[in-house]
């Protein structure tokens, strides 16, 4: 059996409501994420965010469903906490551990304050603290015991466990959790939402002719009572120079019509 990093800790609602949630600590993903249960349950504000995720072997792993800021205090001491910034998705993970383990006794581990102190129970997960926040949870101890045993690292929630657990031979499914975004794609999503963008004010300075247009515009056009704008044609030169076109005009379609009259008679005859 592997274990992976959890811990306990408390949400803090803004009307100071607190929920106890179980986090993994993931520095193979890119981003914090929340499970949307939780935000819903806790009733915490969320801010727009759709950003694609990759996930194991490149497979493409949906969108975030939007972004929180939260405040998580530990189990052991209410004065301590972080601010994380996570990225809201429908589900995390299956649940960790995936089968119930009774742990081994571990001489290394002995009278340490474990950040989850049933880190052997199976349980959903409720955050993943990634790459992104890491640092801000992350302590420099370390405590390493035997081979095939796990190792402790220090967290501001406590002693997390990581690695190894056992020799027995048992075996479970693997579970990995690395998630990292899509830049290609997002560049291609945001590429296509600026083009749905209203364009900025012009700050160019109109030709004389640009000029003289957007004036004409402004002085003849008018709306009916239908709303439908009614503008007159404008022409950039002297309408006389034209010519006489109206009388040429007028003798191609008459001959235009004789055609189709003819036609239309010897079809039914």
């Amino acid at each position: 059996m592997t274990l992976l990093a959890t811990s306990r800790a408390l949400l803090r609602r803004d009307d100071g409501e607190l929920y106890t949630i179980r986090l993994l600590i993931d520095q193979g993903s890119k981003l914090s994420f929340i499970s949307e249960d939780l935000i819903q349950r806790a009733k915490i504000k969320k801010s727009s965010a759709s950003i694609p995720l990759v996930g194991i072997g490149g497979t493409y792993s949906g969108h975030t469903k939007g972004r929180v800021t939260v405040k998580l205090h530990l189990i052991y001491d209410m004065a301590s906490n972080c601010i994380v910034d996570a990225y809201v998705l429908p589900r995390l993970t299956t649940k960790i551990p995936t089968h119930i383990s009774i742990p081994s006794f571990w001489p290394h581990l002995e009278n340490i304050q474990l950040a989850d102190p049933d880190f052997a129970c199976s349980s959903h997960i409720h955050v993943i603290i990634g790459s992104d926040n890491y640092g801000q949870v992350i302590k420099p101890n370390l405590i390493r015991g035997e081979p095939s045993t796990p190792i402790a690292q220090q967290t501001i929630f406590g002693w997390i466990l990581s690695g190894a657990a056992s020799t027995d031979g048992v075996t479970s499914p693997a579970q990995a959790y690395h998630c990292e975004l899509d830049n290609e794609l997002q560049d291609l999503i945001s590429r296509f939402w600026r083009q749905e963008e209203l364009p900025a004010t012009k700050s160019y300075v109109l030709s004389k002719e640009e000029e003289n247009c957007e004036n004409q515009f402004l002085s003849i056009h008018s709306r009916d009572v239908t709303g439908r704008y009614i503008v007159c044609l404008l022409v950039k030169t002297d309408p006389r120079l034209l010519g006489d076109s109206r009388t040429r005009a007028l003798t191609a379609l008459n001959r235009l019509y004789k055609i189709f009259e003819s036609n239309c008679f010897q079809t039914t005859l």
